[in-house]
């Protein structure tokens, strides 16, 4: 089954399991690392492995200089 973008950001935005996984990910887009979210408790609820997943996944990458 497919969603429209809209669709899904409905469902993930109202969906109070996911409000966690949407904390994560803008924080690593909004530039904090791993560490950060986990010592700052931003999504308590989320295991310290589901917070790396996620920095795997979404984390901006880093240029080498």
């Amino acid at each position: 089954m497919h969603y429209t973008p809209e669709a899904a950001m409905v469902y993930c935005t109202q969906n109070r399991r996911l409000q966690p996984v949407l904390v994560v990910i803008q924080a690593l887009l909004d530039g904090k690392t791993a560490e950060q979210i986990i010592r700052e408790q931003i999504a308590p609820s989320l295991s310290i492995r589901t917070i790396q997943y996620y920095t795997s996944k979404y984390q901006p990458t880093q240029e080498c200089h």
